[in-house]
């Protein structure tokens, strides 16, 4: 997921060349906020599975 938020991003990025500044500036902001989240919620995935690996090794 992430690495298509990426290309999606550099697409529009190459898209909008010559655009208003501003506005490709939030745009990018907004694909960037996006892949920290995606990133955020890889990671409290892979910890469940670790923890409920952990568990069950226990058991």
């Amino acid at each position: 997921m992430k690495l298509v938020l990426e290309e999606v991003q550099q697409a529009f990025v190459m898209a909008t060349q010559g655009s208003i500044q501003e506005v490709t500036q939030f745009v990018v902001g907004i694909f960037a906020e996006a892949t920290q989240t995606v990133t955020g919620v890889q990671a409290q995935i892979f910890a469940a599975i670790r923890a409920t690996e952990d568990y069950a090794h226990r058991l």
